[in-house]
């Protein structure tokens, strides 16, 4: 059965995106040309594999003809019921990291700040309906954010109330969690571990203590994370946390743990010499890496529930570093990071109660109405959450 579960859950990984918390999203940015007052500028930023997608509804084309293409069926600009004429849209790869950035120009045909105007956004909602879209404007000099989905696809140009704008980033926080598979996993697995409500709540209290950190640092460019190491390291934190489900009962097993440190060692080192990291970079990632899983892996289960809170905090680092994926690439203003950072942070905090406390009411539900037995189920689940997180962690390194 267990043998079973693990070749189920392979099956999931293999047909599933290697970068799991990379979510579908995208990010716009609005201004109007003061010297005209009629034209009405934007930059849409939108990463490589969600271009990929479009392949579905388009002929083969490349990426750049395929992003101009879509962004001009599907962004429309109108003023008092008149449509606003595009001028230009001009793309260009953006960035190593697969993202790419259009630039575009609406003419309309009365004052732009008397007459605002309408913008509607439909991209990529058709070959991805949980595609999520932040567009941020300035009106008065003051900056608004706005959420845009299947739910909503378009906003009027017009000034929005703080409480509007921090729900953007609440709302972009929250999805980016839920549409993560790897972090609800890792989620499923903190649960698994925290049995009683005390030692869960000092496991988030410790993962967002972490998490918010990093996602601070790497919002205002402090620490700039590589996404590749940051996407694997997460895998790693799944896998770790799984092997201390298993740890807490002496009826599974685990592996020794100096044959799990080899194996970071041989995958992070192939990855070396396959080019997929830089050498300097897999230098000093490997060694400290090998000896943290080490020393972790090696610690028995009563030593590890006494500590696992102060482990979150690392986990929570890892985490916060991939948060900072979901804002990074849009153009805002450091400046004025309250609002976005703190919007964000309270979104990424809800979806983890949200998804701690619907794992927990099932295990209760079926504790009283069924034969349920918690230690039995950890005892399947584990060793398959191990398995998927050690893939992730090779997939991503080495792909």
């Amino acid at each position: 059965m267990r043998t079973l579960l693990l070749l189920i859950t392979l099956i999931i990984a293999l047909q599933t995106d290697a970068l799991a918390h990379t979510i579908s999203q995208s990010f716009s940015q609005w201004e109007i040309v003061t010297e005209t007052d009629r034209n009405l500028k934007f930059i849409f930023s939108v990463d490589q594999r969600r271009i990929t997608q479009l392949a579905q509804i388009y002929p083969s084309m490349d990426y750049v003809t395929l992003l101009k293409r879509h962004l001009t069926e599907t962004i429309n600009v109108s003023q008092n019921k008149q449509r606003c004429s595009p001028e230009r849209l001009d793309v260009e790869r953006h960035d190593r990291n697969g993202y790419f950035r259009a630039r575009g120009v609406f003419n309309c045909l009365e004052n732009l700040n008397v007459e605002p105007p309408l913008i509607e956004i439909r991209s990529f909602t058709t070959v991805s309906p949980s595609h999520i879209h932040l567009a941020r404007f300035s009106v008065a000099g003051k900056n608004q954010e706005i959420v845009l989905g299947n739910a909503q696809q378009h906003f009027v140009f017009e000034a929005r109330t703080f409480i509007d704008s921090i729900s953007a980033f609440i709302h972009l926080g929250f999805f980016h969690v839920i549409s993560g598979l790897d972090h609800m996993i890792f989620l499923l697995a903190l649960a698994l571990f925290a049995a009683t409500p005390r030692l869960a709540v000092l496991c988030i209290t410790g993962f967002t203590l972490g998490h918010s950190l990093t996602l601070g640092l790497a919002f205002v460019d402090i620490i700039v994370p590589n996404e590749k190491l940051i996407e694997a390291l997460i895998g790693l934190t799944i896998a770790l946390t799984a092997y201390d489900i298993a740890g807490k009962t002496s009826i599974t097993n685990p592996l020794p743990a100096p044959l799990l440190s080899l194996g970071i060692i041989f995958v992070c080192a192939l990855a070396i010499y396959m080019g997929r990291i830089p050498l300097s970079t897999g230098l000093f990632f490997t060694l400290p890496l090998a000896l943290f899983s080490y020393q972790h892996l090696s610690q028995s289960g009563r030593i590890k529930t006494k500590l696992f809170p102060l482990l979150t905090v690392a986990f929570g680092l890892v985490h916060g570093a991939g948060f900072a994926g979901g804002l990074k690439h849009i153009n805002l203003d450091k400046g004025d990071i309250f609002t976005p950072l703190i919007g964000f942070n309270l979104g990424v905090e809800l979806a983890q109660l949200f998804a701690l406390v619907t794992v927990y009411i099932l295990i209760s539900v079926l504790e009283i109405r069924t034969n349920f037995r918690r230690d039995r189920f950890e005892y399947f689940v584990a060793p398959a959450l191990f398995g998927l997180g050690l893939f992730w962690f090779a997939e991503r390194l080495l792909i």
